[in-house]
């Protein structure tokens, strides 16, 4: 296989038969989102802020509802065999899907910026612990990020093979932390620990699915790899419930029992070595490659025409300059403010696919779509405001900000598909549906 071939991931064509693989390879590889320094980071926070008990239940009812949404995502780039970008076309219109796609790159330029800021620590301090190297954390964020886009450069199969690597090593290294945890004090002990307050329990659900809930949305740009449903149903519960729930759950343990709030200081604190700093840079590598294969992906829809590879170098670049802009500072807002906004996207393109065109998506049938999809923005909208009236507690419909972001907006997109149709009845079938 010549590099042409590895560079080649189908951006805006369903994959080949050919290029499919089992539904664990791909959960190992997504799940490196969750393996990985913000994976952490999240779990420490969360968990400092509710206590043990709380926290747990957080973790838990966020895990269950990104495994869910994932499911059926996943399920839907597994048939469909198309990218991300590709069926939010189908859903806003070619011209409205360059909106979505826009907000998901930008956000993902904040991710890559914060996993990016992350990793300079951690390299920063295993080069300067073992190395005796002292160089500035900007040195750091410039290498990292030019590690980054080049190994993106060569697209699903080499992060596939990192991930197959580092993925079962961060495995090993929870382990190692939770015994070192528990060496120190029982579990009992920790879950009598309180936590600061600063979170409320829907606030904690709600940053535990903004974690990952760029993932759950566009996790068909990896189980448009996979084989069957079922592999894909796999790959979704396998990172969104059980790596992403083990991850968060040894954070905020590790923290509360140290009293630190800061993640690699838990490890120094607990006598984590080299080692475990040298795969936490890899992990996050591997996890920021993957969120900037995304933000390319995204980006590829708003200009389309533009090299795959030269996308992945302009994102890496705009994201490498969002990581001095100091994003990690506002961790847990950014991340309730990533559940509210794309909930409804992934809620959108499920009823579209489902309820709307009875799940036939085939490409021939773009041209004939409206280039615009108004019922599809304004649900998207008016989700998108539900939900931040809810986490703000203005207001209350399910008493949940992620439920509300998730049925609010397929209410209102039935209703005002239904109003169109009602509209237009002698419309071709290809505008009808719209």
């Amino acid at each position: 296989m010549d590099v042409g071939d590895l560079l080649e991931d189908h951006a805006t064509t369903p994959v080949p038969e050919s290029r499919t693989v089992g539904g664990l390879r791909v959960g190992l590889l997504y799940s490196a989102q969750a393996f990985s320094v913000p994976g952490l980071v999240g779990g420490v926070r969360i968990g400092s802020a509710l206590g043990l008990l709380t926290g747990v239940g957080a973790f838990l009812a966020g895990g269950l509802f990104l495994g869910i949404l994932g499911a059926v995502t996943a399920v839907i780039g597994a048939r469909t065999r198309l990218s991300s970008y590709m069926l939010i076309q189908f859903a806003f219109g070619e011209k409205g899907s360059k909106v979505v796609n826009l907000a998901f790159a930008i956000s993902q330029f904040g991710w890559f910026g914060v996993q990016l800021g992350l990793f300079a620590k951690a390299a920063q301090g295993l080069a300067t612990d073992q190395l005796g190297l002292h160089l500035g954390e900007t040195t750091y964020i410039l290498l990292g990020g030019l590690l980054m886009v080049v190994s993106t450069m060569f697209g699903f199969r080499l992060l596939n093979r990192l991930a197959l690597v580092v993925v079962p090593l961060m495995v090993a290294l929870m382990a190692v932390l939770l015994y070192l945890v528990f060496s120190d004090q029982p579990l009992s002990a920790i879950f009598q620990i309180a936590g600061t307050g600063t979170l409320t329990f829907n606030e904690g659900v709600a940053a535990t699915v903004g974690g990952l809930i760029l993932g759950a949305v566009l996790i068909p740009d990896v189980t448009r790899f996979v084989r069957t449903s079922g592999d894909a149903i796999l790959a979704s519960f396998l990172t969104f419930l059980v790596a992403s729930t083990l991850v968060y759950v040894v954070a905020a343990m590790a923290s509360l029992a140290t009293g630190i709030d800061e993640t690699l200081q838990i490890m120094v604190a607990v006598g984590l070595g080299t080692g475990a700093f040298a795969l936490v840079v890899c992990s996050t590598w591997t996890a920021n490659s993957i969120n900037l294969y995304g933000s390319s992906l995204s980006m590829s829809a708003v200009v389309p025409g533009f090299a795959g590879w030269r996308m992945t170098v302009v994102c890496g670049t705009v994201g490498t300059l969002v990581t001095f802009l100091g994003i990690l500072d506002h961790f847990v807002p950014f991340l309730i403010y990533l559940s509210v906004l794309f909930i409804p996207v992934g809620s959108i393109y499920i009823t579209d696919f489902f309820l709307v065109r009875n799940q036939q998506y085939h490409l021939e049938d773009l041209p004939k779509l409206a280039a615009i999809s108004w019922p599809a923005l304004a649900a998207w909208l008016v989700g998108s405001a539900a939900s931040y009236a809810t986490a703000e507690e203005m207001m209350t419909l399910t008493g949940s900000s992620t439920i509300d972001a998730l049925l609010v907006p397929a209410i209102v997109y039935i209703l005002l598909m239904k109003a169109r149709r009602a509209r237009t009845p002698r419309a071709v079938e290809g505008d009808s549906a719209r």
